[in-house]
Order: structure tokens, then sequence, then C-alpha cells
């Protein structure tokens, strides 16, 4: 199972995250985590903080021009809406702008 592998997880390489966590999200069963509280709190000892993401000022547009802040927008979505970004392709969409910028 894929949360196995969180412990080995480079949580200094942005990209290796946001990628781990998506591919994380698609695997979801009707959108049950049974490991959601340990997830969070594992995303929280290295600095994201899914509940205060920045997302108003992703909004604004004042995050989109910060590549480390719009990741940690990204990463605090997806914790806190598992899969209910991969009913379209927005948050897909999203990461690859992300990852051109």
């Amino acid at each position: 199972m894929m949360f196995a592998s969180l412990d080995s997880l480079d949580f200094s390489d942005q990209g290796v995250v946001i990628d781990w966590l998506y591919e994380y999200n698609t695997q979801l069963i009707n959108d049950v985590d049974m490991h959601k509280e340990a997830l969070i709190e594992k995303f929280e000892a290295h600095g994201y903080n899914p509940k205060k993401n920045d997302a108003i000022e992703a909004m604004l547009g004042k995050t989109l021009k910060d590549k480390k802040r719009f990741g940690g927008v990204i990463v605090g979505y997806m914790l806190m809406n598992s899969r209910l970004f991969l009913e379209n392709d927005f948050i897909k969409n999203t990461i690859d702008d992300w990852k051109k910028m």
C-alpha cells in the first residue's frame, strides 16, 4: 500500500511530494481514506498546513507567482479534498502549470 511509503518520502522535493500525494489520492476507493489523520499529521510535521494553505491568496493571484507557496496550496487542497479533484482535470492541470513555473 502506498501509505507505507510515506516514511521514505523526500519532503525536501516539493515536486516529489505533489506527485506522491496525487497518486495516493487516485488510489482511494469511494473517497475513503483510513489514514487521513495520520497523513495530515505527517505533512504538518514537514511544514504543510492544509487548513491554512494560502488558498485565498492563490485566488487573488499573489501565491501563483511563488512556486513554493503555490505548491503548498496544491498539497493543502489535495490533503483536505481527497478524490474530489479527480472528478475533472482541474488539479491535474494546476499541477502541470505549477511544474512549468
